[in-house]
This record gives C-alpha cells, structure tokens and sequence, in this order.
C-alpha cells in the first residue's frame, strides 16, 4: 500500500457501537434502533462527501465500515468511486477468540462493491495466554491468504490490551512506554507468523522517536509494499464540550505527517461522536450535523497534509 497519495481512512466499523453508545439500546438493539443508528453512520458518510465537494482530495480518501450498520455508507461511497475497506471481524472479538466473516455478508459485499480493502481489529497481545496468541495468529495468516487470494489489500488494526502483569510491571499504569512495547513486540510477534497485511494501523504513542520505531516495525528487513497508518481520534470524549478535533487529534495528525514510513491516517470516532450525539437528541439539525464533522475531516486533512508538505517526507 505505498502509495505516493496519502490515505486519509474515514473509521466507521465497530469502534464505536452506535446502536449502544449513541442511540442507546440494550445489548439486543430492535429493528428501529439499529435503522437509527444505520443512519447516523450516512450522516458521518454524507459529512465525508461535503468534506470532497470541498476540497478532501478523493484520492486519498477511503470510506472503511461493517457490513451490517455501514451497509448504506459503503453503498454511497462505491457509487463516488471512494475507495472502500469492508471490515471482516465481527464485534467483541479480540485475542481470546478472534473469528472472521470470511464466507458471508463482508465477502459478498467486497465483492459486489469492489471493496480495494478488508479491515480488522485486533487487541493481540505478544504476552498473552499461549492457546490465545496462537489462535490469533493463525487466524490473521489466514485472513491475510485469503485477502491475497481475492486480490484485496488487508489492513489490520492493532490495538494490544495490556495484561494485569504488564500493567503492574509497568508502575502499576497503562504508560505510553508500555502502549509502544505492546505495539512494536505485537507487531513483530505477528510478523514472525507469517502475518503480513498491507497496512497497520495504531494510536501512536506522543513520543516521536517511539512512534518512529513502532513505524520502522513495520519496514524491518526491507519489507516493501506496507504502510502504517496513525488513527487520529481513536476514542470518543463524551465529556468533551467542544466538537471538532482535540489538541491531542492535531498532535497526532502532525506526528503522522512528520514519521517516516507513515503513509497515512485514520479518523476515529472522537471526530464525529460527540455530533452524533446531539443529533440524535434532536439538538442539532442534519444537516448542521454534517457541516460540522465535515469541517472536523478537513480541518485534521489540513493539518497532516500542510504538517507533510513542511516535513519532506513525502
């Protein structure tokens, strides 16, 4: 996935569970939550097509949702020739018990659509239990054939949970040293099994010589043809009073256009969720909705990419 464009990927998988966190259903959402929360996920879409009407070079531009909920916006972003990822985990799913769609509903969308990528996440963990780690291995290996053999690009996510052990190793908190040892160990566990997606995706740690090395993980041995990508928003703030992207977000859009080997990055729900919120409160109106999380998109585009264009690494 070296790509002389810049990936700006747009998250709407299962990182935020709208239906639960947004709409506010019980574990077993009916059938109008779920069609609440479906449309919420076009609103977010809609926001990313004004962003292009806009200025958002479509090029770089990738719309990556569930084949359940994101359905509609998938559907949107194939009908504007916006390159899509379908994610291919099914939500919950983590090291102890990693399953994929690999038969059903993602596939058969990939396929209708023409989806460029599959995307997963992953919270794999170097350290943990030896039947876990080695079933999630297997998996990913798997996964990633399978994804060579359809002739789509795998992007895997990963987001490693630090063990009670490593927690108490670490001072008894969840540090930024230990968050980047997880990654680059995690990374390079799965490397040595044989897992080799085109993009990985990461909450960079805010130190830039670490996050340099959690790239450059991705590069060892002269690995060609892989990117990384730095998600930017990656956890919504429900406490957080002003909309649009943090001091923290536009750090991490710096950092990204600033690292060598980071071709990208990912925007994560802290971009939209506190928006979606209101709208589904009825405090906002849709389409203030989506002027505004479009004006979040570009204004964290702007960033990376003016941050990029000053760094010379492109």
């Amino acid at each position: 996935m070296t790509n002389a464009e810049p990936i700006f990927a747009i998250g709407l998988d299962h990182r935020v569970d709208f239906c639960r966190e947004i709409v506010g259903s019980g574990e077993r959402p009916g059938a109008a939550e779920r069609e609440q929360a479906a449309s919420l996920k076009l609103a977010v879409f809609d926001a990313v097509a004004q962003a292009v009407e806009d200025g958002l070079p479509k090029s770089s531009v990738v719309a990556w949702a569930d084949p359940d909920l994101g359905e509609g916006a998938l559907l949107r972003a194939r009908a504007m020739s916006i390159a899509i990822a379908v994610s291919v985990d099914r939500p919950g799913d983590g090291t102890a018990g990693l399953s994929f769609d690999t038969t059903g509903d993602a596939w058969s969308l990939m396929s209708r659509l023409a989806a460029q990528y599959a995307g997963t996440r992953t919270n794999y963990n170097f350290a943990s239990e030896t039947s876990a780690r080695e079933n999630a291995q297997q998996q990913l290996r798997l996964l990633a054939g399978k994804c060579s053999e359809a002739g789509r690009k795998l992007i895997i996510e990963l987001a490693p949970h630090a063990t009670e052990r490593q927690i108490a190793d670490a001072g008894g908190a969840d540090t930024a040293p230990l968050r980047a040892q997880l990654l680059i160990e995690g990374m390079r566990a799965l490397q040595d099994a044989g897992v080799e997606p085109s993009a990985w995706v990461v909450a960079p740690p805010p130190d830039e010589l670490i996050a340099a090395t959690v790239a450059g993980q991705a590069h060892v041995d002269g690995r060609a043809g892989v990117s990384v990508l730095f998600e930017v928003g990656s956890e919504p703030d429900p406490g957080r009073l002003t909309p649009g992207p943090s001091r923290a977000d536009r750090a991490v859009a710096r950092l990204a256009a600033r690292t060598l080997g980071v071709g990208g990055v990912v925007a994560g729900p802290d971009l939209y969720f506190s928006t979606l919120v209101r709208l589904h409160q009825g405090l906002i109106e849709r389409a203030d909705a989506v002027a505004e999380i479009s004006t979040h998109l570009r204004k964290v585009w702007e960033i990376y990419a003016g941050a990029r264009r000053a760094s010379g690494v492109a």
